[in-house]
């Protein structure tokens, strides 16, 4: 989940993918919230009812006992998302944290993940120039690129077009899905018109998702509270997102 703007879905994406998959397929899915200082994962999704430890506290463990974490290990580390089947790796949430997740950081949680989780969504901060942005992005089998129906934020989703394909990563911009959010009621037809012809171009799939009032507090995501519509959208969403992978 790639964007260098606040605001546009990303977190939101990132949780409903992993709800989604983890309804549909049970169990093995992860959602990381890669940020390199503070994302919000953490507060859209559920507590863990016996900690808040966070990715950083996770390197530190894995850091101090190397070889060592096991599957059962990162039940201390992750917060299971009940029924939607999924976990959550939140990002440090203390605006004095110290340490940083970093490139090199971002590769030893990424190789201690993938030992116990066949699908990682990974939600990055909004900086293309960081570490951990441009190492998320490396390591992608499918970037999801998002953004919402308003003129600055498709502005920046083409200007980060031009960023993926300067650094590189064309052939995964040709094979990225662009999931397209309403933020409200009000439509722009002509906008999200440009918008969609656009991103169809550049990428293998547009997916607009429509507004749906039980998102629209910030607070913690429950699936069951979405509109028929809105789940439809992002079981669409999911699909295209897997097809990429095949």
């Amino acid at each position: 989940m790639i964007g260098e703007k606040g605001g546009v879905g990303k977190t939101t994406t990132t949780y409903l993918l992993g709800a989604t998959l983890g309804r549909v397929r049970g169990g093995s899915v992860l959602a990381w919230d890669n940020n390199e200082y503070k994302g919000t994962l953490g507060i859209r999704s559920l507590a863990a009812p016996s900690h808040d430890r966070t990715a950083i506290d996770l390197l530190r463990h894995v850091h101090d006992r190397p070889g060592q974490l096991s599957s059962a290990d990162l039940i201390d580390f992750v917060r299971g998302q009940r029924d939607n089947k999924f976990d959550v790796l939140a990002s440090q949430s203390l605006d004095g944290d110290s340490e940083v997740i970093d490139e090199q950081a971002f590769g030893l949680l990424h190789d201690t993940l993938s030992g116990s989780y066949r699908v990682i969504i990974v939600d990055t901060g909004n900086n293309s120039k960081a570490g951990t942005w441009q190492s998320a992005v490396a390591a992608a089998d499918v970037l999801v690129l998002t953004t919402i129906v308003k003129e600055d934020s498709a502005r920046t989703l083409a200007s980060m077009a031009d960023t993926l394909v300067a650094h590189g990563h064309e052939a995964k911009l040709r094979n990225a899905v662009t999931v397209m959010s309403h933020p409200s009621p009000t439509s722009h037809p002509d906008l999200e018109k440009r918008l969609t012809q656009h991103m169809g171009e550049l990428t293998r799939k547009v997916v607009p998702v429509p507004f749906d009032v039980a998102l629209d507090r910030g607070d913690v995501i429950d699936y069951d509270a979405l509109s028929e519509q809105s789940r439809e959208a992002w079981m669409e969403v999911t699909a295209a997102v897997a097809a990429g992978l095949r």
